[in-house]
């Protein structure tokens, strides 16, 4: 049996800040002063090792805080300003926004389907009409990963010899399952819809995902930290003298470090193994704030307008969740947990304001802290209002 913390990230387990309702603990922090002094206020009451608050307002710049420890059980110190920290499944945004950009260069279509993009893959009929926006959208009807064994995912990986490999064999093998049909207007949020469409952007350009996201992603926002790659290894969070992830237990969050395996590989379309410092998820997040407001960079205002339109009976449009927050402000905002760190990125359109917050915590609170920070700022900047 995979750890707990191994099963939820692979089940897709991203719970959305807004269908929270506020708590008086919300409230409590409506009066901060500087972010330093919130970030901090905020771990110490729930006692987390470490957490990661920023935000920025349209044509101001940007502040941001990191407040606690490395790790709560050695002296790998404090957290830094530019730390790495996982942004589990906000790393799908991150993904969509690569392909949005293909897209705008024509390398294939929001309509184009698995039979066009992936011919040389066997899979059933019903899944050779399903287009690249289904995918996006999480209306593919695919299995969820949990119906492979260990042993089934041995087999299918054991010749594999590169990341992209790895994905290959997995698409090979999802696309011969049965779908898991949905109810009318019904989504099921996978990972499995993410990491197909990575494949798609490799086996179409030739290029492995992580130098796609570097290209179309990370390099054009200036998010040098960003970074993919197996949680544990060098240069990553829980690698020598990074953050490290904790899990809750009995006495606390502790630390705890999942074993690298070729699962990170596979997920990383999908967000497994994506990070970056707390200012960098800011740009990614005031990147598209931009967009939508009509400052339209990197991507074409079409592909912003798709990726942030719901259609007509959805919960949530591609890569964002959209919904009213406690102030009735609409937001759009996507939370990533993996039961070691819990990221939350959140934009209000109408305020024009930006709000990021990560812990290397797998917190089971309702609000988060994260969700309780993004509050707490957004308040600030009503009452200046």
């Amino acid at each position: 049996m995979l750890p707990l913390v191994a099963l939820l990230t692979l089940s897709g387990f991203h719970p959305q800040p807004g269908s929270f309702q506020a708590a008086p603990q919300a409230q409590k922090y409506a009066d901060w002063k500087a972010i330093d002094d919130l970030a901090e206020a905020i771990r110490k009451d729930y006692k987390l090792p470490a957490l990661a608050i920023a935000y920025q307002k349209i044509g101001e710049k940007p502040s941001a805080a990191v407040a606690g420890l490395r790790s709560s059980q050695n002296n790998s110190g404090p957290v830094e300003d530019d730390d790495r920290l996982l942004v589990c499944q906000i790393g799908q945004s991150m993904t969509a926004t690569m392909i949005a950009h293909l897209i705008d260069e024509q390398k294939f279509g929001w309509n184009t389907t698995l039979a066009q993009a992936l011919p040389e893959i066997p899979m059933l009929d019903v899944y050779k009409s399903i287009t690249i926006e289904q995918l996006l959208r999480h209306k593919a009807e695919l299995p969820q990963i949990d119906r492979f064994s260990q042993d089934q995912l041995k087999a299918m990986i054991a010749k594999a010899k590169n990341a992209t490999a790895l994905r290959k064999a997995y698409v090979t093998a999802l696309l011969s399952m049965e779908p898991a049909p949905l109810a009318e207007g019904q989504t099921v949020s996978t990972n499995s819809e993410y990491v197909i469409v990575g494949y798609i952007a490799e086996a179409v350009i030739h290029q492995s995902f992580d130098s796609l996201m570097q290209r179309h992603v990370f390099n054009p926002m200036k998010m040098s930290t960003a970074l993919i790659s197996p949680v544990g290894s060098m240069g990553q969070v829980g690698g020598n003298n990074e953050v490290v992830p904790h899990v809750l237990g009995d006495f606390g969050y502790a630390p705890y470090v999942m074993p690298v395996t070729d699962i990170d590989s596979i997920m990383a379309p999908a967000g497994a193994g994506v990070s970056c410092s707390i200012s960098d998820l800011l740009k990614f997040a005031v990147f598209h704030l931009k967009g939508i407001q009509g400052d339209a960079q990197i991507l074409s205002p079409a592909s912003y307008k798709r990726l942030h339109t719901m259609e007509a009976g959805d919960k949530a449009a591609i890569g964002w969740s959209i919904q009213p927050t406690p102030g009735g402000e609409i937001a759009q905002t996507f939370t990533g947990a993996d039961g070691t760190f819990y990221a939350e990125m959140t934009i209000y359109p109408t305020s024009n304001i930006a709000i990021v917050a990560i812990t290397n915590a797998g917190t089971t609170r309702r609000p988060s802290p994260t969700t309780v920070a993004t509050w707490a700022v957004k308040a600030k900047f009503e009452q200046k209002q």
